[in-house]
């Protein structure tokens, strides 16, 4: 059997049954996974699909050869990277991704990881994090759930919330493309509808000059809560976007929240997900468009300690406080360098994963022809570069 099939194949929840079968009914000899960057389609060029190659087999299959986002047609006889069946499992997670894997040290690396860390839903150091969805937006607009600010007059309250004429208090409704990197308003929404809705980055604007695209009454779910963005990419200047979720606020579908049991558990979880170690992991198991709950059962916390947590909680309380929109009852602090604290984070994580000091150079890379690269990053976000280096002298030294 050869067969050219979407990628799903590998990756989507509503396949794992199906992956299970061929798994255990074929012996797979290769998965060559494309992206439609030549345009085999003429669609999206993100899109991606691949051509696996098997036969039948009562022993189903004990290795396959992978590799990830080839581009010519020739790639497919090209090497693959071989994995045993026992170490697909591994990490492959609870519904059996077959990771998109393009070198036998990301494989080498991604074990490490995986086997190193806690499973993002159990029970460790953080405590239990549930995952929640609190609003659809669709859903909401036709029960009445929200509202579109559109031109209303509205003025901020000191707590992060709008009084809009007469009608009395609300809040924003949290969408995916406002969250960022610690920075729960990246974006303002300036007007139009769905995917042709106009946003424009908010910068240094102070909370009272930003806007958002629809608006709630204030919910009870109120504390604990960091946003991630769900719409996203293996292949984007980041895969993972975090961020605090002010108290009231209720959060779209593109926006589902992580609960934590205590604030210190929080920040040190907003930390986590804000370093490029874990961004690296999710850009090896995330294949299609969205962060989905899915994609985080197969990931994991880094395995720190007490200790850990509570350095990486302050750090993460002393970057949130600095951005221009910082959370209320999250002070601004005294002077601080970002490059010290993100590097710290990112040793404090790597270690916790670990990894070493030569883990974690290939990994943090600033090569542009890695597809998943942090390039991207580094060319945007002044210092980054600079924080990755740092981290690797710190990992290689003791302590953090």
């Amino acid at each position: 059997m050869a067969a050219l099939i979407p990628a799903a194949f590998t990756s989507d929840e509503g396949m794992a049954d199906l992956r299970r079968m061929y798994l255990d009914h074929f012996s797979l000899e290769t998965w060559t996974g494309f992206e439609n960057r030549a345009k085999a389609f003429d669609i999206d060029s993100r899109y991606k699909f691949g051509v696996v190659v098997g036969a039948r087999s009562r022993q189903g299959t004990t290795s396959i050869g992978l590799r990830a986002f080839a581009v010519e047609p020739e790639e497919v006889t090209a090497s693959h990277v071989v994995v045993d069946r026992h170490r697909l499992r591994r990490i492959g997670g609870p519904v059996g991704i077959i990771p998109d894997i393009t070198s036998r040290q990301e494989l080498d690396v991604l074990t490490t990881i995986l086997a190193e860390g806690t499973p993002f839903f159990a029970d460790g150091e953080l405590g239990i994090v549930a995952y929640k969805r609190e609003v659809d937006l669709t859903l909401g607009k036709e029960k009445g759930v929200f509202s579109r600010l559109e031109k209303r007059a509205h003025r901020w309250n000191d707590n992060a919330t709008m009084s809009i004429g007469a009608s009395g208090i609300y809040v924003p409704v949290l969408e995916g493309r406002m969250v960022g990197q610690y920075d729960f308003f990246q974006k303002s929404w300036v007007e139009g509808k769905g995917r042709t809705a106009v946003w424009r980055p908010n910068g240094d604007h102070p909370l009272d000059a930003c806007r958002p695209q629809y608006v709630t009454r204030p919910t009870e779910e109120m504390h604990h809560r960091v946003a991630i963005c769900d719409v996203t990419s293996s292949t984007n200047t980041r895969t993972v976007h975090a961020t605090i979720v002010p108290d009231g606020w209720v959060c779209g579908n593109t926006a589902p929240i992580l609960r934590f049991e205590t604030e210190q558990a929080m920040f040190a979880g907003l930390a986590i997900l804000n370093s490029l170690t874990f961004d690296w992991l999710a850009r090896r198991l995330v294949s299609g468009l969205h962060l989905n709950k899915f994609y985080l059962s197969c990931m994991a916390w880094p395995n720190v300690g007490s200790r850990e947590v509570k350095l990486l909680a302050e750090s993460a309380c002393t970057l949130a406080s600095s951005a221009p929109r910082r959370p209320i009852g999250v002070d601004r602090t005294r002077a601080y360098s970002a490059i010290e604290l993100q590097a710290s984070i990112e040793a404090i994580v790597a270690r916790g994963f670990g990894l070493d000091a030569d883990d974690l150079d290939f990994m943090l890379t600033d090569d542009a022809d890695h597809r998943r690269g942090f390039w991207r990053y580094y060319a945007a976000v002044p210092d980054s570069h600079a924080a990755a280096l740092h981290a690797s002298r710190l990992l290689s030294q003791s302590t953090p």
